[in-house]
């Protein structure tokens, strides 16, 4: 029996895992490797920090999946890869080998060149386990005045971050400050979805800087010199490949993602597949987003059985436009969809409704599952 590895719980690996589960017998030997044993789904991750969801709403059991597909889990993060050997090594020290591979690792944050020298605490947003344990702590010493907290990154995740923290503080730190920096604002959204999202910071009380920052000291430096006194950064800014990638020997893209074609197939070694941010689309490209990689899992879930069996993969062709549903700190949302777009309470509605049942098919009772120990 062929060993299929799975790097990474993300959205895509969960559709694979659904559907090995719905197999009446496994045509492959299973392994997930990753660190945590929940997934956490980020589209309601700005609906946790401002208080409409408890966390354990917003997160995935793996056990109960990897027990229904009949597969290992192994907690542990990859350090290298050798695509050639088809041996991968973990952080514990396991070398793995593996018949077919798939990774779905997302991405992490690119952060400012002197952030380790730097006196303020930066809390990047991804790994997102990372920052969510340190929310509370967040919150707590936003609780003492005057505090100041800056969000970097004009994309969806850094609009949706502020507009949910200033929400959060203004229930239980309602003295704190929240900034929002950014070069630009949803550069890749219509005008009129930039300007709603302007009114709502305005409305919130979000102090919008529409300029690039270095750090100095325990200040933030805008583009005009014009310093900018904050207790603590979180960074939502440009992402960037897991750095083992590097000496993988895959195909990569200048970015230092792996290069896929339309079957979310390595250019270069058509055993490994790949979806979600850690990959890179040479023909068509588009941009990084949890609707890609929810497609693509569906794929992928095709895709990877059908190559064990030598038979034809499916393509996979993303659509023109996304719809994109922009939470904005209370019960409220913003729709965005090629040119047009909309608000309000009922966006809200329609979002949740959406992320709920997106949850919903991926929350199995099972017994619980052993975590592998044996792999060598």
């Amino acid at each position: 029996m062929k060993h299929l590895v799975l790097i990474g719980g993300g959205h895509a690996h969960l559709a694979v895992l659904s559907a090995l589960a719905k197999q009446q017998t496994t045509p492959l030997h299973l392994t997930l490797i990753t660190p945590q044993i929940q997934q956490t789904y980020s589209g309601m991750l700005p609906g946790w920090l401002a208080g409409h969801y408890r966390l354990d709403e917003c997160q995935i059991n793996l056990p109960p999946l990897l027990t229904a597909a009949q597969g290992q889990l192994l907690l542990d993060q990859v350090t290298h890869l050798d695509a050639t050997q088809q041996v991968l090594t973990t952080a514990t020290g396991r070398n793995i080998h593996y018949d077919l591979l798939s990774i779905n690792i997302g991405s992490e944050t690119a952060l400012m060149s002197n952030q380790e020298t730097a006196a303020i605490p930066i809390t990047p947003i991804r790994p997102l386990d990372g920052f969510i344990n340190s929310w509370p702590s967040i919150l707590k010493a936003a609780q003492q005045p005057p505090y100041r907290l800056a969000v970097l990154g004009g994309g969806a995740a850094g609009v949706e971050l502020a507009l949910a923290i200033q929400y959060a503080f203004q229930q239980q730190a309602p003295q704190a400050t929240v900034h929002l920096l950014a070069s630009s604002l949803l550069a890749d959204h219509a005008r009129s979805v930039q300007q709603r999202v302007r009114d709502r910071l305005l409305q919130a009380g979000v102090n919008l800087y529409l300029s690039r920052a270095k750090l100095q000291g325990e200040q933030l430096i805008l583009a005009d010199d014009e310093p900018l006194e904050v207790d603590h950064v979180i960074a939502a800014t440009g992402a960037k490949a897991a750095d083992w990638l590097a000496s993988s020997g895959l195909s990569l893209d200048q970015q230092g993602y792996i290069a896929v074609n339309a079957y979310h197939q390595s250019c270069s070694h058509p055993n490994i597949f790949a979806a979600g941010d850690i990959c890179s689309r040479i023909e068509p490209q588009f941009g990084r987003s949890g609707v890609h990689a929810v497609y693509a899992g569906k794929l992928l879930a095709e895709n990877l059985p059908a190559f064990s069996k030598h038979q034809p993969l499916k393509q996979y062709q993303p659509k023109q436009r996304s719809l994109y549903l922009l939470a904005t700190g209370p019960k409220q949302a913003i729709a965005s969809w090629g040119a047009w777009s909309a608000e309000g309470a009922w966006v809200w509605r329609w979002k949740n409704h959406i992320d709920q049942k997106f949850m919903r098919q991926y929350r199995l009772t099972a017994p619980t599952l052993n975590t592998s120990e044996q792999l060598s």
